[in-house]
């Protein structure tokens, strides 16, 4: 996927998750969040601080090893099914 195209995928999710957009969804912030962090873990290479410290204030992190916490992208991979199963 080219620069461009991510960032524009980046625009319509942000539209379609957008808080303002989704009054009432009580998860609609931490949904926008994730769309941002996605953005910048795939264009950037860059882990969202903001996620990984949300994360480590959840309770109820998985046990199991479908998920490697052990690093960024697993971080996100949880995050992102808990909100968009």
């Amino acid at each position: 996927m080219s620069k461009e195209s991510l960032k524009k995928a980046y625009r319509r999710a942000s539209l379609k998750y957008h808080p303002d957009h989704n009054p009432n969804d009580s998860d609609a912030h931490k949904k926008f969040l994730l769309v941002k962090c996605a953005y910048e873990l795939l264009a950037e290479d860059k882990p969202c601080e903001m996620l990984l410290e949300e994360i480590k204030s959840w309770p109820g992190a998985p046990d199991d090893d479908k998920y490697k916490l052990d690093n960024p992208w697993g971080h996100f991979l949880w995050w992102r099914e808990k909100f968009f199963s």
